[in-house]
């Protein structure tokens, strides 16, 4: 099986390939995954993501002790770690 490259996608082939030079590695990157979220309802479904994205949003809770987040983003982090988010 052919390994792909980034010239095999169409993605590197935008402005001849400059777009992923000018772009690639230069903002972080979330993925979030519901293939388990599962539930009989819609509400079900909302209060499983909320607890996942809570989830993951502790995980970096040492941002907290930083001065690299603005204040308004640090109010929203505090608030979806404390789960009073909406």
């Amino acid at each position: 099986m052919k390994e792909l490259t980034q010239d095999d996608l169409s993605i590197g082939k935008l402005e001849d390939g400059r777009y992923i030079d000018t772009y690639q590695g230069k903002h972080p990157v979330i993925m979030l995954s519901f293939k388990d979220v599962n539930a009989d309802s819609f509400q079900g479904v909302y209060n499983k993501i909320s607890k996942h994205i809570m989830f993951l949003f502790s995980l970096f809770e040492y941002l907290l002790k930083r001065s690299k987040l603005n204040t308004v983003r640090l109010r929203t982090f505090q608030t979806i770690i404390d789960q009073a988010a909406d």
